[in-house]
């Protein structure tokens, strides 16, 4: 994770996902790199689409570019997941909500 100072406070970078759209192997296609990875021939690592979560110093994340990877990367990154805490889609009553 990259921390960047800004002013008097930091601020949070993670990068989730470094890969074009569709991620890396590419689900329909067969170039060598792509064919090698899913063969576990090729000495890399599979990657999820392109997207950044950045938090200021309170510890609430904003998502940019949300791809259909968003779940897994979610997964992949527990200070992102919300599970257990009350989010703004969520109303009284609801999953720790107040009624």
């Amino acid at each position: 994770m990259l921390r960047q100072h800004c002013s008097s406070d930091f601020v949070d970078i993670k990068i989730l996902g470094s890969a074009a759209g569709g991620g890396f192997p590419q689900w329909n296609c067969a170039c060598r790199n792509c064919r090698e990875l899913r063969a576990g021939t090729l000495n890399a690592s599979a990657r999820t689409q392109c997207q950044v979560a950045v938090s200021g110093s309170h510890g609430e994340w904003f998502l940019l570019n949300a791809s259909p990877d968003l779940r897994m990367q979610i997964v992949g990154a527990p200070e992102l997941d919300s599970r257990g805490h009350l989010r703004d889609s969520e109303g009284p009553g609801e999953r720790g909500g107040k009624a």
